[in-house]
């Protein structure tokens, strides 16, 4: 078992230590969610996002308390440098896999939402959500086509439909499943999914598919 303290942050904030779910206030949740996402803030600015108030101190005030709180857990989680947070470096965060461009396993990839913080409202979380999206939407892409050139169409396939179910309008997920099926030598079913991209396409926007993705069905392969 891992020592090292887990924070998830996709599809649900969750903290683990030893692999033991963490129990915390929802303040403190906040904190660490905040000083993930932006990296090595400022004390004053993590203070002002979390706890706003006209006077700066009530809400430095009410930092040290959580940071002191944080302190009481049975591992570090955060560490205070200064003017300066951050998260303990062994501190293993989920987000990592995509904000560090890293391949994943497809399984893992398919199985969740990646979702950022589902649920939270806050603006810095809004911020921050779709960012996470396009993150996920282009490493799903990337496992399609990785999978596509090793010739393992059925979970190229399955890469593309999760990006789509994440985005439908996205063109790349669309041209990937044309090109998976072209290779498979399923022209039918290339075109199937071409004029299906290009109905979402008319209903939804009112215009058609990229010339170059016209190009792919433009007529049968040899």
């Amino acid at each position: 078992m891992s020592e090292r303290p887990s924070l998830v942050l996709l599809d649900g904030f969750a903290l683990s230590v030893r692999g033991q779910h963490v129990e915390l206030a929802r303040s403190l949740q906040r904190l660490l969610a905040y000083v993930a996402l932006h990296r090595v803030p400022s004390r004053l600015r993590t203070a002002a996002a979390l706890w706003p108030d006209p006077q700066a101190e009530r809400s430095l005030s009410r930092l040290r308390t959580a940071l002191w709180r944080t302190s009481r857990l049975a591992v570090p989680v955060l560490v205070a440098e200064g003017e300066r947070l951050r998260l303990a470096p062994q501190v293993r965060l989920d987000l990592d896999q995509l904000t560090k461009g890293r391949e994943q396993r497809l399984a893992a990839l398919v199985r969740r939402r990646h979702e950022l913080l589902p649920g939270w409202y806050e603006d810095w979380v809004l911020e921050r959500r779709q960012h996470t999206k396009l993150l996920y939407l282009r490493a799903l892409e990337r496992a399609a086509e990785r999978e596509l050139r090793q010739a393992r169409y059925g979970r190229a396939v399955e890469a593309t439909m999760a990006a789509l179910r994440t985005e439908p309008l996205r063109e790349t997920p669309h041209r990937l499943l044309i090109e998976i099926h072209l290779a498979e030598g399923n022209y039918t079913e290339a075109l199937a999914a071409y004029q299906s991209y290009q109905r979402l396409l008319r209903e939804e926007l009112g215009i058609g598919p990229a010339p170059h993705v016209q190009q792919l069905v433009r007529r049968p392969p040899c």
